[in-house]
């Protein structure tokens, strides 16, 4: 199993992208299935990047992808969500995101 830590450093085929400020889980089984990489001089502007994209080796994170197609990917947002009576749970509980 990989683990991934807050900070690391995220690097492109052809450059430094940015830093890891989020993992995002799989509230049914507890892994890992995207990491949040925030762009280098941007806050806010988190990029949602799935684990099929990501080799982490050494403490060290490579993207399979260039700078043009991660500045592509989808935006991470973060979504208060409002329980009722009718909510079942999922990505909006505690435990589904980290950071």
């Amino acid at each position: 199993m990989t683990e991934f830590t807050l900070g690391t450093r995220a690097s492109c085929s052809d450059g430094f992208c940015g830093e890891v400020i989020r993992t995002i889980l799989d509230p049914d089984t507890r892994t890992v299935t995207h990491l949040v990489i925030e762009p280098k001089h941007r806050k806010m502007d988190g990029r949602l990047v799935s684990l099929s994209l990501i080799d982490a080796t050494g403490g060290e994170i490579s993207l399979r992808c260039s700078l043009a197609e991660f500045e592509q990917l989808e935006p991470a947002e973060e979504v208060d969500l409002a329980e009722g009576a009718d909510y079942g749970g999922g990505y909006g509980q505690a435990e589904a995101v980290q950071g």
